[in-house]
């Protein structure tokens, strides 16, 4: 039993070590966010349809369609903001609208405190097009508004507009929406409970709808019937996350006062299901010691299955030694098509 335990408690470091690691990697490789992937669902009024980049959140994009190509433009994404260049012939009138692309995300990054974020937009634009010589018209395609939906539907969603004016006031009433964080960067704050993620997201629909209405051409019942969609699909997933969520932000902040028996009948308008037990787990201290348990339990897991990788990876060692001492010994046996005395010598000289 000591060394079982010695053992777990190494596998136990060298997992925490091994996260620690990946979560580091990722910092580096700015996945620092929920909506890092930018995918989104009913993109506004696009002409054309964007090539395999069109899920990158800025750079030189190709605007194509079935294989033709009308031109290149640039765009560039701030805080749930993207900017679209016109689309040009040219190539290098797409790379030198990204170089004041570029400028404007300097400008709104070095913004001063004290200012909004809306002011802060504005100014940095007002800057860069009056040193440019440009009008906003005559550079702006259009201001896409994201919204990051993944914790509830499995993806994002954004609407585009034709003006900044636009967009900011889409942002501001979505912002307004989010209301208390409940999450920073790739965890949750104290705030998240599966009620207040529940309240949040149908503050969200309701104002992404009214802004979808303002933005977009296509009618709002499709838009609804494609979002109630997204939430029964993903309902599952999104309440066994939320669960998940609750116990970790039990174990980390302490347990919560706030629960609801019905909080899932909320998701996506039904009425009955067969997932409404969604008690909060954290509202008592054995809720935290099953909780607790819980997360031993997935470490013995991880465990069992560390220790059955490792054992396959030695059988497969095994079976290519052997495999390699099989091949060895054929090679030393005389097949009958090479002459005796030769097949002796090149067995004399492989001893040597």
């Amino acid at each position: 039993l000591e060394s079982l335990r010695l053992e777990l408690e190494n596998f136990v470091k060298s997992a925490s070590a091994e996260r620690g690691t990946a979560a580091a990697q990722r910092g580096r490789n700015g996945r620092t966010g929920f909506d890092r992937k930018g995918k989104g669902v009913m993109q506004g009024d696009g002409e054309h349809k964007d090539d395999e980049n069109k899920r990158q959140r800025g750079g030189i994009c190709k605007c194509c369609d079935q294989g033709r190509v009308y031109g290149h433009y640039a765009k560039v994404s701030y805080k749930n903001l993207v900017f679209w260049g016109h689309v040009h012939k040219d190539p290098t009138r797409a790379v030198q609208d990204h170089i004041i692309l570029s400028k404007v995300t300097e400008h709104m990054s070095d913004n001063k405190k004290g200012s909004s974020f809306m002011e802060m937009v504005n100014e940095a634009w007002r800057l860069v097009l009056h040193e440019e010589g440009l009008t906003e018209k005559q550079f702006l395609r259009g201001v896409s508004v994201t919204v990051a939906a993944r914790h509830w539907i499995g993806q994002a969603l954004s609407t585009r507009f034709g003006t900044l004016a636009q967009a900011l006031d889409a942002w501001k009433c979505l912002e307004d929406a989010r209301g208390v964080p409940l999450f920073y960067c790739n965890t949750i704050t104290a705030n998240y409970t599966l009620d207040a993620a529940l309240q949040q997201w149908k503050r969200l629909r309701q104002a992404f709808l009214h802004v979808q209405s303002l933005g977009s051409k296509k009618s709002l019942a499709m838009v609804e019937q494609h979002l109630s969609f997204l939430e029964g699909s993903y309902r599952p997933v999104f309440l066994r996350k939320a669960r998940a969520l609750e116990r970790q932000r039990c174990l980390r902040y302490g347990s919560s006062t706030s629960s609801s028996t019905d909080a899932s009948d909320d998701f996506s308008g039904s009425s009955s299901s067969s997932s409404n037990n969604t008690d909060s787990s954290c509202s008592s201290n054995g809720d935290i010691d099953s909780a607790l348990k819980l997360q031993c339990e997935s470490i013995l897991r991880d465990w069992d299955r560390a220790v059955a990788k490792t054992k396959l990876r030695q059988n497969a060692a095994a079976r290519r030694q052997a495999l390699q001492k099989a091949e060895a010994q054929r090679k030393r046996r005389w097949n009958g098509k090479e002459s005796l005395d030769e097949f002796q010598r090149r067995s004399k000289l492989n001893k040597h």
